[in-house]
This record gives C-alpha cells, structure tokens and sequence, in this order.
C-alpha cells in the first residue's frame, strides 16, 4: 500500500518554466458545469496527494469571468490556516442552494424590457444577497 503525501509534500505550482493558469469561463447558473468538472479533478488529485489536496494547491494563477470569478474565490478563500476556505465538491452544493439568490429571473415580457433596462444600466445582478452570505463566511 502505498503511503500517500502530506500536503506539505506537495510540489510547489510554478516548477521551473512552467507557470499553471486555471481560467474559469462566466455564465451565471452554468456555474455548475465548471463546478463539477472541478470536483472530479480535486478528487483525483486527492486520490494522488491525500484527502488535504485542493485545486489552489496546483496552480499558480486561477482566474475567472463572472460566475467564473465567484468559482475563483471560492476555490482560493483562505481560512484561519491559510488553506482554501472551500473543497470543489462545496461549489456545486453552494451553486445548487444560492443561485436562485444570487442570478434572480425575471418572467413575462416585463420581465424582458427589464433585463434589458438593466443591462443598459449596469450589472445584470445586483450581489446583495451574495455580499451578505460571504460576509457570514469570512468573520
């Protein structure tokens, strides 16, 4: 059986040349998408590196647009540890239970004349509700 490494046995991302970028495409609730792809490879990784292997670990940029950026944060968050706050498998339960929150949906052709208004007005959500619950994650 072999022995599997601590985290702090873990290579460091930038290893000579090569610099790791990780780029999170946006999308609203198609967040979720990324979401699962990303929890697939953190679990592979922890089958290699043990079950303390987060995604933050192996890359030395991740980036991303929109929702993208909110996956971002979620998988870069330091705790009190100074390790990431969230596991990839957290995103998808978090997307599933906040989204209807964070990317509200307006129906019927005021709804449209709306959407419209306000993307000739500024951001497409406003991030009250989301602005609150990091708040609740991070004190």
């Amino acid at each position: 059986m072999q022995k599997s490494k601590s985290i702090s046995q873990i290579q460091a991302p930038t290893y000579g040349n090569l610099i790791t970028i990780l780029s999170i495409d946006g999308g609203g609730i198609k967040g979720i998408i990324p979401a699962t792809i990303l929890t697939f490879l953190e679990s592979e990784l922890q089958k290699l590196d043990g079950e303390d292997a987060r995604l933050a670990d192996y890359f030395d940029v991740i980036a991303g647009t929109s929702t993208g950026g909110l996956v971002t944060a979620m998988l870069t968050a330091p705790n009190e540890e100074n390790r990431p706050l969230f596991a990839a498998k957290d995103i998808k339960d978090f997307y599933m239970k906040h989204s209807p929150k964070i990317f509200p949906q307006c129906g019927g052709p005021l709804g449209q004349a709306a959407k419209i208004l306000r993307a000739i007005s500024g951001p497409r959500y406003d991030g009250k509700y989301l602005h609150e619950w990091i708040l609740t994650k991070v004190e």
